[in-house]
């Protein structure tokens, strides 16, 4: 019989075992004996399980750090990209760090059009001069207001899940298949 990793791995490690110990003639297992299976079997999966999320995070975050639309400034949005791991370690996010790059969900989501107005305290919005404008004096534009266009989504955080999708089944699949082959051995002899 050889075990998937998408057949019931409960089902599938109790078959292993029990086919394992049939073949060497000894007597089925007790309650408790079982109880003990499941619970190293638990472990030893979890810890694999936890490789898996971790190498499948970090793939997704570097293919997001490295495949967008978005024209880099400084890098500050691209170093934004982290991952963040659950405390059992079997659950990760990939994230934009808000403190690092506070504007970053506005470049993954868009934004629609909008009138931009100086805060209360100001009395205009200014900004430098862009190359090739002719402006009579000094280096910045004033306004009272700007009517932004609004921008267009760069889902770069989708995107890179999307990319990477058979990736990380792989590195799933290759984990699992490491945790079976380990409690194989553990409960083969």
């Amino acid at each position: 019989m050889r075990c998937r990793p998408s057949s019931g791995l409960t089902r599938c490690l109790l078959q292993l075992y029990i086919l394992l110990k049939i073949s060497l003639n000894q007597p089925p297992p007790s309650g408790a004996v079982i109880y003990w299976i499941m619970n190293e079997t638990e472990k030893i999966l979890n810890e694999h399980l936890r490789h898996a999320v971790l190498s499948a995070s970090e793939e997704v975050a570097e293919e997001a750090r490295m495949h967008h639309r978005f024209k880099p400034n400084k890098g500050k949005l691209e170093l934004a990209i982290t991952k963040k791991v659950s405390t059992d370690g079997l659950t990760a996010w990939v994230t934009i760090d808000r403190t690092q790059a506070p504007y970053g969900p506005f470049v993954h989501e868009g934004t629609r059009p909008h009138v931009i107005r100086p805060t209360w305290k100001k009395r205009s919005l200014r900004w430098p001069k862009p190359q090739g404008w002719a402006t009579p004096k000094g280096n910045f534009v004033f306004a009272k207001k700007v009517n932004h266009p609004g921008t267009e989504a760069d889902p770069f955080l989708y995107n890179a899940l999307d990319a990477e999708s058979a990736e990380v089944e792989k590195i799933f699949s290759r984990h699992v298949g490491f945790a079976l082959e380990e409690i194989e051995n553990a409960f083969g002899d």
